[in-house]
């Protein structure tokens, strides 16, 4: 049985930073491609490195793995790590770095996480022999092609429910309406609507909040946005709060908040980042919620966000801003169309993102025994 070794990274990789240029200042027409934490970035006139390079991301999404094209522009933001080739073999520090070893007591920082040379250099590796790398890697390599083409689908699938989301908005509000004439007509098909300004038909009602009724945050209307919510457990804050009622809609007006709603079937006060919506006798809350969802609407409102650090929807704008206007019966009808399809995207959503997991666990999983079982048999 040949001896394995444990060493430092240190002792078996260069590693290093290069010189950082921001994506701001990349020319127009560039050739070569620049590389940050989390991959491509863009495309540079020159290159800093000629020949492909292992990349872990030590800034913004730590952790990351890629290998670099030849003659590539590596950012500071990825770290070069260069195998001593008479010890290891690339592709097997590579598999190390994805799970084989544990990193993450090199990575610190909580609000921006990053890795340094220092904390990373004695980070411990096994090293069998170079022909027991290969061996290793060409296992993982034959495992993780099939893992990567499964992941492949199930992102494909991903995307085409966010695109039937998408249409879904395009068909009920565009389709299924018309606007009226000035004779009144529109075809049989089609649904008469009249093009209203939002400030006509709702409003923003700024109460002050009772502090003995149920509280809803900013983390309530992220985790259940669109929905009707029910019941939530008494919570009592002490900052300025708005009031709300059964009859209100919930908007959140603060990025990355904006746009998320909320449908409360009970009082109470929430933050004042939500805005309580009252609607007219004209348009349905439910119907309101999902033009306030619609892609076209999430754009133009989030252009009239203003602040930098903490972007806020300038709601007198949004007041100003046209909606269509059917009747309330055409209104439940295009509700229940979005309810039940919404419905059914989202299940499968949920299919992709437990099958998303299981791609991740299978990964570690296979980097797991690579290098404990079958190290262990050299």
């Amino acid at each position: 049985m040949s001896e394995v070794k444990v060493m430092s990274l240190r002792d078996v990789c260069h590693v290093y930073q290069p010189e950082t240029i921001s994506k701001k200042s990349l020319p127009k027409n560039g050739k070569y491609p620049v590389y940050g934490a989390n991959g491509k970035i863009g495309l540079n006139d020159k290159f800093n490195h000629e020949l492909p390079q292992l990349l872990l991301g030590c800034r913004g999404t730590v952790g990351s793995i890629h290998i670099s094209e030849p003659y590539s522009w590596i950012n500071g933001n990825a770290m070069v790590v260069e195998p001593f080739e008479d010890l290891i073999i690339r592709d097997y520090l590579m598999y190390a770095l994805m799970g084989g070893i544990n990193i993450k007591g090199a990575i610190s920082g909580t609000a921006q996480p990053q890795i340094t040379r220092e904390s990373l250099s004695p980070v411990q590796i096994p090293i069998p022999t170079l022909e027991k790398q290969r061996q290793i890697v060409e296992k993982l390599n034959k495992s993780f092609f099939d893992i990567n083409l499964l992941e492949k689908n199930y992102e494909k699938r991903d995307l085409k429910s966010n695109e039937l989301l998408q249409s879904l908005f395009s068909f009920s509000f565009k389709s299924k309406t018309s606007v009226k004439n000035t004779k009144g007509d529109a075809s049989q098909n089609e649904t008469k609507i009249e093009i209203l300004k939002l400030g006509d038909v709702v409003s923003f009602d700024k109460n002050q909040g009772h502090f003995d009724a149920v509280y809803v945050g900013l983390e309530d209307i992220e985790a259940r946005t669109g929905r009707h919510l029910g019941t939530l457990e008494p919570r009592r804050m002490k900052s300025n709060t708005f009031a709300f009622t059964a009859d209100h809609l919930l908007y959140g007006r603060l990025r990355p908040y904006l746009n998320k709603v909320l449908l409360p079937e009970f009082s109470g006060h929430c933050s004042t980042e939500i805005f309580p919506i009252r609607v007219s006798k004209d348009i349905s809350r439910e119907y309101l919620a999902y033009w306030l969802r619609m892609p076209s609407t999430v754009e133009a409102i989030d252009k009239t966000s203003t602040g930098s650090r903490m972007p806020r929807a300038d709601m007198e704008a949004v007041l100003k801003f046209d909606i269509p206007v059917p009747s309330l019966e055409a209104q439940v009808k295009i509700v229940m169309e979005l309810d039940n399809a919404f419905a059914e995207i989202e299940s499968m959503q949920a299919q992709v993102k437990k099958a998303m997991n299981y791609v991740v666990a299978l990964r570690q999983s296979l980097l797991n025994y690579a290098f404990t079982i079958e190290i262990g048999k050299s």
